[in-house]
């Protein structure tokens, strides 16, 4: 994908501003979790630890169960996606919902596919172009059929419609930086103003525990200052730690991450753009990414160049 011919992308609002509440439903008011609602009163609700909730059915309704929660003024020019972990008592019973507003009033909905089994993961994919608003929503059926069953909705995630690039990687912020791939590794455009770093990501998995490893990559930019290299590591859905690169230097810079996976199950390598106001319109080269034991990449920088 050439990012950089989508001029739509390059004017969007930071996804920051897009956050749902309390997705790990810690917080509570009067029986519900803060920052949420359920209209029906046809189920219970009650926390779910880790980062779930359950909703239980006790009675019947011509409507669905909703617990929803509104998000205003959504960013534009980019798809979202709402996603969560589903467990029901049984198929057909449980889904997610996002509804789009304009004016106070509902112009589009759309639904995922019902659960089809008693654990898995459901999503939906939508554009709020033309919302000024919009809610998301976690929907039981209340068929009598239905009355004393539960579905419990786990690790709810608002996040941009990704783009997948060569090597595994993975761009979480197409709006704010688009990227491409180029002879070598990745090149991106910091596109917008935002307070906060760019995430272009690659997962990996299967680390031994207690091996040091070493991040690192060649970072080409006119500006210093405006990318680094990031490493999380994380426990399901847990971040436990996270380590910095310094920042570039200008013209070229050879930056690196050291850690120790230790009781982590899932790393992150995070090749990041600085997003500011001066630093709008700068291009990035991350090049010759290599992820190595400690002893591998003494040994590599020991060996004789060939030229």
């Amino acid at each position: 994908m050439r990012a950089f011919l989508f001029p739509a992308l390059l004017a969007a609002l930071p996804l920051a501003a897009v956050e749902l509440v309390n997705v790990d439903f810690t917080r509570w008011n009067a029986g519900a979790p803060a920052g949420w609602r359920e209209n029906t009163g046809a189920v219970e609700l009650k926390a779910a630890p880790p980062a779930g909730i359950t909703l239980k059915i006790h009675r019947t309704n011509a409507l669905d169960s909703s617990l929803e929660q509104l998000v205003k003024n959504p960013p534009k020019g980019v798809t979202l996606r709402f996603a969560a972990t589903v467990e029901a008592d049984q198929p057909k019973m449980a889904y997610l919902s996002v509804k789009l507003f304009r004016d106070g009033k509902e112009i589009q909905r759309v639904n995922s596919p019902l659960n089809t089994s008693n654990k898995q993961q459901l999503a939906v994919n939508f554009n709020p172009a033309e919302a000024d608003a919009f809610s998301v929503h976690c929907r039981t059926k209340l068929s009598a059929a239905l009355t004393g069953k539960s579905a419990t909705f786990r690790d709810l995630r608002l996040t941009p419609v990704a783009v997948a690039l060569p090597g595994g990687w993975i761009n979480l912020n197409l709006a704010e930086c688009p990227a491409e791939s180029i002879p070598g590794g990745l090149r991106t455009r910091i596109a917008v103003k935002a307070n906060f770093y760019g995430a272009i990501v690659k997962p990996v998995r299967g680390l031994p525990a207690a091996e040091p490893q070493v991040f690192s990559a060649t970072v080409k930019s006119t500006r210093g200052g405006v990318a680094c290299l990031t490493v999380k590591l994380f426990k399901g859905s847990r971040e436990l730690r996270r380590f910095d690169s310094r920042r570039n230097i200008a013209p070229e810079s050879r930056l690196e991450v050291k850690f120790t996976p230790l009781e982590a199950d899932r790393v992150e390598l995070l090749c990041r753009p600085i997003l500011s106001e001066e630093n709008i319109g700068t291009v990035i080269d991350f090049l010759d990414m290599k992820l190595q034991t400690v002893k591998e990449a003494a040994l590599s920088s020991r060996r004789p160049r060939v030229e």
